[in-house]
């Protein structure tokens, strides 16, 4: 995603980062400062199989509006670049779902 270098500030509704097969960071969005919600959802990392870090996610700050899913992410180290979220919203009942995450040791990077 290093081509999204250049998006600074907000993003009005979630982010989601959906079966990519081959994407091993999330570095490029380094920019972004905060993001919205869509079908109760923030921040949807599901199925991308060769992500190692999330770290590109490091500007983000404060709240989430909606929840936090982190799924089948089978290489994935860690949740460090989550540090500045502050709290999270919630989404049918759940504000974090983090499973099927083989690699990931902990979950340390959520500490804020």
């Amino acid at each position: 995603v290093e081509g999204l270098a250049g998006l600074r500030g907000g993003l009005p509704g979630a982010l989601r980062i959906v079966n990519n097969s081959n994407l091993l960071s999330l570095h490029g969005l380094e920019g972004v400062g905060n993001v919205g919600r869509a079908f109760g959802n923030s921040i949807c990392i599901f199925d991308n199989g060769a992500l190692l870090s999330v770290e590109g996610l490091a500007g983000l700050r404060g709240g989430l509006p909606g929840a936090l899913r982190i799924v089948n992410n089978s290489n994935l180290l860690s949740l460090h670049g989550l540090e500045g979220v502050g709290n999270v919203g919630r989404a049918f009942g759940n504000s974090i779902c983090i499973f099927d995450n083989g690699a990931l040791l902990s979950v340390e990077g959520l500490a804020g």
